[in-house]
C-alpha cells in the first residue's frame, strides 16, 4: 500500500495542467465568484501576521544588452570618470582619497622597474608640493594640512630613497643618476616655494616649514658620494637620451610656453650640448673633471625638463634662474656695461642721500661700503676689455653691495636721482678704444 502510495505521489508531480486547461478553470472561478458575491453583512477579518499568506514574487525580464550597458556605463563611471575628475583634487576635497589612494597606487604598479619607481614617487612628491601651493595661495594652508602634507612628503621621499637602494644592488650608475634627479627636484620645488612672496609670514600661506623640509632633503641628497662613480659612457648614453627628450617636451609646450620661454629654454639646450661636446672632446682631460662637467650637464637638463613639465614651475622662476645661459664675451661686455651703469648710478643715490641719515648703526654700515663699491667700479673699468670675466665678477659684487644698502637701509630720499642742479655727478663709463686697451670716459656735470 505504501509502495502504491508513493508511486501514486510521485506521478501526480509529474501531471501539470495545459494552458487551455489553466484558462478555462480560471474563468470558471471568475464566473463563480460574478455570480456568487459574498453577503454584505460580511466583514473581513484580519488575518494574524503568522498566517500572512505573502504573494508570490514576480521575475522581471531584464534584456541582455541593457544589463550590459548598465555594466559599461557603471565601469567608465568608476574607472575613467572619477579618477579624471579626482586628478584636480586637493586635500579637503571628497574626490582627494580617490586620487591619492586609488589613481596614483594603480600607476605605482604599472612601474616595471626601480628607476622608474624613483621618477613616479618624485613625480608625486611634486604633485604634494603644488597642492600646498595652490592650498597656501587660497590661505587653507592650516597646520593640520600642512602636517598632513609633510607627512606625505616624507612618505614619497622615503619610498624613492629605497627605491633607489634596491637600484644600487643591480645598477650603481642607474641609482646614481637617479639620485641626481631626486636631488634636482627637491631643490627646483624649494625654489618654487621661496618664489610666493606670501609665503613667509601670512596665516594659512606659509610654506617655509614646506620649504625648509625640501632643503634638508636637497642636502642630504646632493652629498650623496655614491653620484661620483657614475661612468662617464653611462652619463653621456643618458645625456643623449634626455637631450632627445627635452626637444620633444620642447614641441609638445608650443601651444602653452610663450615664444620667448621656448626661444631661452632651446637656447639652454644648445648650451648643454656645446657643454658635453667640450667636455667629451678633450681627451687629455682629467676623467674626474669631465664626470664633474657631466653630472652638471645633467642636472641642468632635469631642471629644464622640470621647466616644461611642471606649469608652476614655469609661473614661478625664469629659466635664467634654473639655468642661467651661458654668454658669449660679447654677451658678457654688454651685461657687464649695463649693470656698471646700473651700479653706479645707484652708487650716486648713495651717495647724496647719507649725509641725510641720522641713524649712526645705519652710517657705520654705509660709510665702508661705499668706497669698497667705487674700488670694484674702478676694477671694472680698468679690466672691461681686457679681462671680462674679471670685470664681471666686480660688476656683480658692487652691484649687489648697492642694492642691499637700498633695499635694507631703505632711503626716503632716493626715489628719483637729484636733479643736476642740486648736486653734481661723476659717472665713468668703461669704453674700448682702437688699440683694443682698456680707458674710460668721465663726463662731469656741475651746476652753474
Amino acid at each position: 500500500m505504501k509502495r502504491f502510495s508513493e508511486q501514486l505521489k510521485k506521478k501526480s508531480e509529474t501531471i501539470r495542467l495545459r494552458a487551455s486547461e489553466k484558462a478555462e478553470l480560471q474563468s470558471r472561478i471568475v464566473a463563480f465568484m460574478e455570480y456568487h458575491p459574498l453577503p454584505a453583512t460580511v466583514k473581513s477579518v484580519p488575518v494574524p501576521k503568522s498566517k500572512v499568506v505573502l504573494e508570490p514574487y514576480r521575475l522581471i525580464a531584464i534584456p541582455r544588452a541593457y544589463v550590459r550597458s548598465f555594466v559599461g556605463v557603471t565601469a567608465l563611471l568608476f574607472i575613467v570618470v572619477i579618477p579624471t575628475m579626482a586628478e584636480s583634487a586637493i586635500p579637503g576635497d571628497i574626490l582627494y582619497p580617490v586620487k591619492v589612494n586609488f589613481t596614483e597606487e594603480i600607476r605605482s604598479t604599472l612601474s616595471t622597474n626601480s628607476y622608474e619607481k624613483v621618477v613616479w614617487e618624485t613625480t608625486r612628491l611634486e604633485r604634494r608640493i603644488s597642492e600646498a601651493r595652490l592650498l597656501a595661495q587660497a590661505g587653507k594652508l592650516t597646520g593640520a594640512t600642512e602636517a598632513e602634507v609633510l607627512a606625505a612628503v616624507q612618505v614619497h621621499s622615503d619610498k624613492a630613497k629605497q627605491q633607489i637602494e634596491s637600484l644600487r644592488t643591480t645598477d650603481a650608475d642607474g641609482a646614481a643618476l637617479a639620485q641626481m634627479t631626486f636631488a634636482t627636484m627637491l631643490d627646483v620645488q624649494s625654489s618654487v616655494l621661496k618664489s610666493d612672496d606670501s609665503a613667509s609670514t601670512t596665516e594659512g600661506k606659509s610654506t617655509v616649514a614646506l620649504a625648509s623640509v625640501l632643503d634638508a632633503g636637497y642636502t642630504e641628497a646632493s652629498s650623496d658620494s655614491s653620484v661620483d662613480a657614475v661612468s662617464v659612457v653611462r652619463l653621456l648614453a643618458q645625456l643623449e637620451v634626455e637631450t632627445t627628450r627635452s626637444y620633444e617636451l620642447l614641441s609638445s609646450i608650443s601651444d602653452s610656453a610663450t615664444e620667448q620661454e621656448q626661444t631661452d629654454v632651446r637656447r639652454r639646450l644648445a648650451d648643454l650640448e656645446s657643454k658635453i661636446k667640450t667636455a667629451t672632446d678633450d681627451t687629455s682631460a682629467d676623467t674626474e673633471l669631465v664626470k664633474k662637467e657631466l653630472r652638471n650637464a645633467w642636472t641642468d637638463i632635469q631642471k629644464l625638463i622640470s621647466y616644461m613639465t611642471d606649469i608652476d614651475v614655469r609661473n614661478s622662476l625664469t629659466v635664467e634662474k634654473l639655468v642661467p645661459a651661458v654668454l658669449s664675451d660679447a654677451e658678457k661686455l654688454a651685461q657687464s656695461i649695463q649693470k656698471y651703469e646700473l651700479a653706479n648710478t645707484q652708487l650716486q643715490r648713495i651717495k647724496f642721500g647719507a649725509p641725510l641719515i641720522t641713524e649712526q648703526d645705519i652710517v657705520a654700515k654705509i660709510e665702508p661700503t661705499i668706497p669698497k663699491v667705487a674700488d670694484l667700479l674702478t676694477i671694472a673699468t680698468t679690466s672691461m676689455y681686457v679681462n671680462i670675466d674679471e670685470a664681471k665678477v666686480a660688476v656683480d659684487e658692487a652691484l649687489a653691495l648697492t642694492e642691499s644698502m637700498l633695499t635694507l637701509y631703505q632711503f626716503p630720499e632716493l626715489v628719483e636721482m637729484p636733479r643736476t642742479d642740486e648736486v653734481a655727478a661723476t659717472t665713468t663709463i668703461p669704453v674700448d678704444d682702437t688699440e683694443g686697451s682698456t680707458t674710460a670716459s668721465t663726463s662731469t656735470e656741475t651746476t652753474e
